[in-house]
């Protein structure tokens, strides 16, 4: 893929860290998107994936059997879930 990242945010590049909503309403204001029209992916449960669907955007969750995820948590929203992030690429390829 020749696409680009328009910016890259951290956490500590800000006060706030996930879960906090104003990280991702400082990304949806950075990127001029609505929540609607943006997907988040990463490999926390409660942070990354139930977090983000709280605000609207759609979480893809990566879990890649690591400690990240402790215990059977498994989300309890509507998400995408991939083991390898080749199967992201491979959808979102089949997207366009």
């Amino acid at each position: 893929m020749s696409d680009k990242l328009e910016f890259v945010m951290t956490s500590s590049d800000y006060l706030f860290r996930k879960p906090n909503k104003i990280m991702f309403e400082i990304a949806l204001k950075k990127s001029r998107l609505d929540a609607s029209e943006v997907w988040y992916c990463g490999d926390n449960v409660i942070a990354d994936i139930e977090s983000a669907s709280q605000l609207g955007i759609f979480p893809v969750w990566y879990d890649n059997n690591t400690d990240a995820n402790i215990g059977d948590i498994t989300p309890n929203c509507e998400h995408l879930h991939i083991h390898e992030w080749d199967e992201l690429i491979n959808i979102l390829l089949n997207c366009r």
